[in-house]
């Protein structure tokens, strides 16, 4: 094996290793931010419990694009990507 093979292997493995702490880093943070929002109180009100529940929902829907997003190879992968998310959540706020 070349020395450039064994540098770019370990290259790789240390780009491997660095999204996988930013994968968890990032849901760490969505996790935390769904126990925030169900943590909130709603006023025990109908009305309240619907926008906790949007909220919580929209937050999950946000952490599906983001690590989507990551996977994008171009630039037109992230605008499909995107297009389905934004025809996702039309329709999600339609039917509400």
């Amino acid at each position: 094996m070349t020395k450039e093979k064994r540098q770019g292997d370990e290259l790789s493995a240390i780009g491997k290793q660095t999204m996988a702490h930013a994968y968890s880093a990032m849901d760490y943070y969505f996790d935390n931010l769904k126990k925030t929002v169900a943590s909130a109180p709603s006023g025990g009100t109908e009305f309240g419990e619907k926008v906790k529940a949007c909220a919580e929902q929209n937050i999950s829907a946000a952490q599906e694009f983001v690590r989507e997003l990551s996977y994008a190879n171009d630039i037109q992968d992230m605008l499909r990507i995107q297009m389905e998310f934004i025809a996702r959540n039309a329709n999600f706020h339609l039917v509400l």
